[in-house]
């Protein structure tokens, strides 16, 4: 087998010529953001995501345009329905801040065990690059931060600390329902492996998201 030399030579160049994600887009773990750690947005009222990345299969609802909760599970050496079960956790995330109506975006929330807050910002001077910075416990391990900014109408690229590892690649917004994601996920470790093929199998995420709108106005419980 080669050795993933020629690799890092592409990975680099990804990561150089674009700090990125996308608006609206599932992360790992469910939440809106960019490829593994949330943003400050959230889905809007009523709508609604699924999406899968690997073995994550996410669902995530948006009330109010304020509150996101969503539930996770992975079906990755999964042989029966018990086990699948246990596979489950849930999400959530409430916005605090919009920058229409104030300097910045805040918002925060969890995962499974693991709590955020994470603040955000759109700098339009410098071709609407969106910057996020947050801290939480757990697998954020107190500061994580990712750059974003669009590169043609539908591509975007990003570069982002998750806490533990960099993650970057390439978000595909093909239209407001169908967003498309691939990206290397955990550099580090990534640049350790000899092997083009464990690279590709260990490191390498494709993932597809798929937003609608719910007809039932479930905002009106709780008013």
């Amino acid at each position: 087998m080669k050795k993933v030399n020629i690799f890092n030579i592409i990975l680099l160049f990804i990561i150089f010529t674009a700090a990125v994600s996308a608006v609206n887009g599932a992360t790992f773990g469910g939440l809106t953001g960019m490829f593994n750690i949330p943003t400050a947005d959230a889905l809007s009222n009523n709508e609604q995501t699924v999406s899968i990345h690997k073995y994550q299969f996410k669902y995530t609802y948006g009330l109010q345009n304020v509150l996101e909760m969503g539930v996770r599970t992975s079906i990755e050496k999964v042989t029966t329905f018990e086990e699948l079960g246990r596979n489950f956790t849930f999400n959530f995330k409430i916005r605090a801040l919009t920058q229409k109506k104030s300097f910045i975006d805040l918002a925060g929330g969890g995962e499974h065990t693991d709590y955020f807050l994470c603040a955000g910002k759109t700098l339009k001077d410098l071709n609407n690059l969106d910057i996020t910075i947050g801290t939480g416990n757990g697998r954020f391990n107190w500061f994580f931060i990712g750059l974003s900014m669009p590169v043609d109408t539908i591509t975007r690229l990003g570069f982002e600390y998750d806490g533990t590892d960099y993650n970057s690649g390439l978000r595909m917004v093909l239209s407001n329902k169908i967003t498309f994601d691939f990206y290397f996920k955990g550099i580090k470790k990534m640049l350790e492996k000899p092997y083009l093929k464990d690279v590709i199998s260990d490191h390498l995420v494709f993932g597809i998201s798929y937003t609608e709108y719910l007809s039932i106005d479930l905002g009106g419980i709780f008013k």
